[in-house]
């Protein structure tokens, strides 16, 4: 449990979200009772709420979506790691024009020593302007 292995955490399983391994590889270390909230919403989503919402992003109603994070920050103490950044998402909606939205995240995760790996706990997407105040050109 270190800096390296969190970052290495999360560079393969959330750095692309959906690259080389798939989302399969973020949702299996997303632990069962985790707190997500995703800044589509101003719910809190369990988790298969909140890989429902990641399937709807990638159904093929957006072309090249992607989560870029940014500005990456770690820290481990014990068992425990928090790793904040920035973030964008872009791509066009196949209904409506491009679309780029910045913002900020954090994720709590935890060391399960029996499986020898990190678990992600929370999960807080917060977009840097909360408000759309018009429609994307169509």
């Amino acid at each position: 449990m270190n800096i390296e292995n969190l970052q290495q955490f999360f560079e393969t399983r959330f750095g692309a979200l959906w690259g080389d391994g798939g989302p399969e590889l973020m949702f299996d270390s997303i632990h069962s009772e985790a707190l997500l909230i995703d800044e589509d919403t101003p719910f809190i989503f369990d988790k298969q709420e909140f890989k429902e919402q990641m399937d709807w992003h990638m159904s093929g109603l957006w072309e090249r979506f992607a989560w870029k994070p940014r500005d990456i920050s770690y820290l481990v103490t014990g068992s425990s790691g928090l790793i904040t950044g920035n973030f964008s998402i872009h791509g066009k909606p196949r209904d409506a024009g491009y679309r780029q939205r910045d913002g900020m995240f954090s994720m709590v995760c935890d060391y399960d020593s029996k499986q020898n790996e990190w678990q992600l706990l929370k999960f807080h997407i917060n977009p840097l302007f909360s408000a759309i105040h018009h429609n994307s050109p169509g």
